[in-house]
């Protein structure tokens, strides 16, 4: 949701008012909100500002299954799933090896600047 629809003129920061998004694989979902015109009202946005901003949760079929919410480790913000048991792990535990292998196919051609693209 924008604040006007000049698209060409877009300034994120004042026209981003919120993003919703919801993810559907079979039975499991994410469901998101993010009020980005509270985010940007924050100077200096800390991962506790963004986490209070946003909403997302993890859905088998109707059941809410977990939170998704951002942690700051060693100074890098990462994603984490809390499930509903009190247990979490770093989301990254399920693409990191898709990330890791296409990175190092190609890293041959392009070169270690591949590293920092995703």
């Amino acid at each position: 949701t924008f604040n006007n629809d000049d698209y060409n003129n877009f300034v994120i920061e004042d026209d981003l008012k919120t993003v919703q998004a919801e993810y559907i694989s079979g039975d499991f979902s994410v469901k998101s909100n993010w009020d980005a015109k509270a985010y940007y009202l924050f100077n200096n946005p800390t991962t506790a500002n963004l986490n209070s901003t946003l909403s997302s949760n993890v859905y088998n079929k109707a059941d809410k299954i977990a939170e998704l919410k951002f942690l700051d480790v060693s100074g890098v913000r990462k994603l984490f799933i809390y499930y509903k048991d009190g247990t979490s792990e770093n989301t990254s535990v399920y693409y990191d090896p898709f990330t890791t292998n296409l990175k190092n196919i190609l890293r041959p051609i392009f070169g270690n600047d591949v590293d920092t693209w995703f």
